[in-house]
């Protein structure tokens, strides 16, 4: 076979996008998972994340994939003591367990719902620090493993507007860039949102003996591992084409364990849930708090502004890797929160409060924010401290402004670090530039 230029650069080409996360296992996700992860071609690469990642990993999300993946396949051994294998080899088994498990745990939830129902509220709403009245929820275990009803999941929009179009819409953005930056705060606040939700799925240990005594099954809590722990798995093994396809994101009808809606128009504020099982109760609720929160706090001022971005984001193409990366990205967050805030049960809440106060700053500045945040930078603990510091204060309700003040103005002087040019170059490094998409 004659070798030509263009035979070698494709070789060389698909050499280099091989295989850069790292592993502790034989386990291995889909091919197209990590050949996406190699290139960036992930729902994030319009997001400021850190350059500097260690070998070899050749950038930050193949380096989120890698904690995350570790943390997939342990799940998977501990709870259904199996292994995930290589991409959709052994997915028959994984889907047949899952099936099987879930058959099982409707069985003996069936007779329980109402219960299993509100307590699933009250886990959501202590774990999230949610006063009483000030939002309400509509939570509700269906049955069977496609028993949530599809209307309303967002497919992938078919086109996606073209530099004209844009151009035409600038009026309602000021201009371009503004809009790149507020798709960039709402991709990487839904990220933020799947990973808090997705600790939902493992929850149910905090209440273990209340399921027992409403259900009065020993081995529930067993099946609700096995089930959580092959769903996730899933999400790494199958392809992205299967997955789309399974999810509504291409031509077929999604079939989802769970889904939530948020009214913000209400009063209070509504979240509504629907799982086939409690732990994906649990998750759709944190979901859809996390969401209400960022919806109130998080979208641009102008409401044909906000509305574009969340239909440009919130797709369901994107939500995959949301579930995929969102993980490790929100346990690199809760690193930098204070140990009582994550331990003590009168302050656990206080992670939705400085969701808030993070989700409510200008695109720029929150993307600056997370930025040295996620990267572990002294910037950024040194202003996740002084966040937490004004939020203390005013959970003490004293000197609360002259705190977030000093946040604010610390914030401020690192943003002004940044000048236009230096933006133009960090974003365009992450495939953002002033007359993208």
């Amino acid at each position: 076979m004659k070798l030509t230029k263009k035979s070698l650069l494709l070789a060389l080409k698909e050499n280099l996008t091989e295989m850069p996360m790292t592993f502790d296992t034989d386990d291995r996700p889909a091919d197209d998972v990590t050949r996406d992860l190699a290139n960036r071609e992930t729902n994030l690469k319009k997001v400021p994340l850190p350059k500097d990642v260690e070998a070899p990993n050749s950038n930050f999300e193949e380096m989120l994939a890698s904690a995350r993946y570790k943390q997939i396949v342990a799940n998977l051994s501990r709870y259904a003591g199996i292994n995930a294998g290589t991409g959709e080899r052994n997915l028959h088994r994984i889907m047949g367990l899952m099936t099987q498990t879930q058959a099982q745990i409707a069985q003996i939830e069936s007779t329980h719902k109402p219960e299993l129902e509100r307590l699933a509220v009250e886990l959501a709403m202590g774990q999230l620090g949610v006063i009483e009245g000030d939002i309400e929820y509509d939570a509700k275990i269906t049955s069977g493993m496609s028993g949530v009803d599809p209307e309303g999941f967002k497919k992938t929009p078919s086109n996606e507007p073209n530099i004209e179009e844009v151009e035409i819409e600038t009026e309602l953005f000021d201009e371009l860039s503004h809009l790149n930056l507020e798709r960039a705060k709402r991709r990487l606040i839904n990220a933020m949102m799947q990973g808090a939700s997705e600790r939902g799925h493992y929850m149910y240990h905090l209440v273990e003996e209340r399921i027992r005594e409403i259900t009065g099954s020993d081995r529930l809590l067993s099946l609700y591992g096995i089930v959580m722990s092959t769903a996730d798995t899933m999400y790494w093994q199958m392809s992205n084409n299967t997955l789309q396809m399974l999810t509504g994101g291409s031509d077929g009808e999604p079939q989802a364990g769970g889904k939530e809606s948020v009214d913000l128009n209400s009063n209070p504020p509504k979240v509504t849930a629907r799982a086939i099982n409690f732990p994906i109760l649990v998750h759709e609720l944190v979901k859809g708090t996390m969401e209400v929160v960022a919806g109130l706090y998080g979208q641009p001022e102008d409401a044909d502004a906000a509305e574009k971005v969340r239909d440009l984001e919130d797709t369901v193409d994107k939500e995959i890797w949301d579930l995929r990366l969102g993980p490790a990205i929100w346990d690199i967050m809760r690193s930098q929160f204070p140990e009582d805030v994550l331990t003590d049960e009168d302050k656990v809440g206080l992670q939705l409060v400085l969701f808030q106060h993070i989700v409510k700053k200008p695109a720029r500045e929150f993307l600056i924010f997370m930025k040295e945040v996620i990267s572990g930078s002294e910037n950024g603990k040194r202003l996740m401290s002084q966040l937490m510091d004004g939020i203390n204060q005013m959970v003490n309700d004293y000197d609360y402004e002259e705190a977030m003040s000093a946040f604010d103005e610390d914030l401020s002087d690192t943003s002004e670090g940044i000048d236009d040019d230096d933006l133009d170059d960090w974003l365009g490094s992450i495939g953002i530039t002033r007359s993208d998409d």
